[in-house]
């Protein structure tokens, strides 16, 4: 009986999404269909174009959505057309219908799924932290145990140099002792040599 019957004018029309594009790169359009009962939709079998919808989101994160508002309201007011689901959910976020309640549901998923990520997130960044400072704790530990290394080495090569100070010290002592010591002799040496010249004069001045 449906062979027999036009598919313009079999049964009642309704509204849907028919797809178009690309591989990877889907667009709607929103056309009426002369019955949804007719199995698979086609370009052959659209009634009339009242819309399109790009599912993938632009530049700004936005999903954009072109409507003929006065078609619509004709076929759904004067011919009574039926509306599927996805244009149900279209035209209540354009304020035309009330919202669909699988946009709420649709948007609970989504809210949660976005909580979950931010929680991974936290933990990620957390763990991240911990590891960060476990390796720097680590290198903290490695650099401590060179310095005090380096110190002891470096008070082991301050030993000798004092060591070294104290002869240069010693050394400058006893040339210091040594010449004194010259110094004393020579003295001693002068006032020998000048008695024997005061009694010269003596026995000169009682010869006189």
């Amino acid at each position: 009986m449906r062979k027999l019957v036009l598919p313009k004018y079999f049964g009642r029309p309704s509204i849907g999404l028919a797809l178009f594009g690309c591989a990877n790169r889907p667009f709607y359009h929103i056309c009426v269909f002369p019955d949804r009962a007719l199995g698979r939709r086609s370009e052959s079998s659209i009634l009339e174009q009242v819309g399109t919808f790009d599912p993938l989101p632009n530049v700004r994160n936005e999903k954009l959505v072109a409507l003929n508002i006065g078609r619509i309201k004709y076929w759904i007011g004067e011919r009574n057309a039926h509306i599927s689901v996805p244009v149900l959910e279209l035209l209540g976020l354009c304020g035309l219908f009330p919202i669909h309640p699988k946009t709420f549901i649709r948007a609970r998923n989504c809210r949660r799924l976005a909580e979950a990520a931010a929680q991974q997130a936290a933990l990620k960044k957390e763990a991240e932290e911990k590891a960060k400072e476990e390796k720097n704790e680590t290198q903290e530990s490695k650099t401590g145990g060179k310095e005090k290394t380096g110190g002891v080495e470096r008070e082991q090569l301050k030993e000798p140099e004092s060591e070294n100070k104290d002869k240069q010290l010693k050394r400058e002592e006893d040339k210091a002792e040594k010449t004194d010591d010259s110094r004393g002799k020579e003295g001693d040496d002068s006032r020998v040599e000048a008695r024997p010249a005061k009694k010269i004069t003596e026995d000169s001045a009682s010869k006189n």
